[in-house]
């Protein structure tokens, strides 16, 4: 038997938990709301998509839409995989994905800029990434009881 992170009888001796803790342990956190969803982080470049950028976005004021409606469009758009709202210089960030910098630069300049609303973006291709997805602060070690 295995859950993420390795086989189940080995992640309850490294916690010091009985198995069935292990196994159910997710579950009672879904329930209770604490984990909105489980999901895997793929390898992007098997997948077709080895590049990453983020871009910056300002929005535009004086225009019929608002800065929420114009985030929710990017959000769908595909290549699309974040958008947040921040506060500063910028009004969002997102972070795409794509085959090339060729096809990423398709979705910040023909996709993301002619967008209603949208005023300026900077875009900032990654190297590589250091991690990914997140990590519970609670309990990553053996047990000191």
């Amino acid at each position: 038997m295995t859950a993420a992170g390795g086989n189940v009888p080995q992640i309850a001796r490294t916690h010091e938990l009985p198995r069935t803790a292990v196994l159910e342990r997710p579950k009672r956190l879904g329930c209770s709301g604490v984990v909105k969803r489980h999901t895997v982080i793929p390898d992007y470049a098997k997948v077709g998509k080895p590049v990453t950028a983020l871009v910056l976005i300002s929005f535009m004021l004086g225009v019929s839409v608002n800065q929420r409606q114009v985030a929710e469009q990017i959000a769908f758009m595909p290549d699309i995989e974040e958008i947040y709202m921040i506060s500063g210089q910028w009004h969002m960030i997102t972070k795409i994905r794509g085959r090339s910098l060729e096809s990423i630069d398709s979705v910040a300049i023909d996709r993301l800029s002619a967008l209603k609303g949208v005023g300026r973006t900077m875009t900032y291709a990654s190297f590589g990434v250091i991690r990914e997805g997140s990590l519970i602060a609670a309990d990553h070690g053996p047990s000191t009881r």
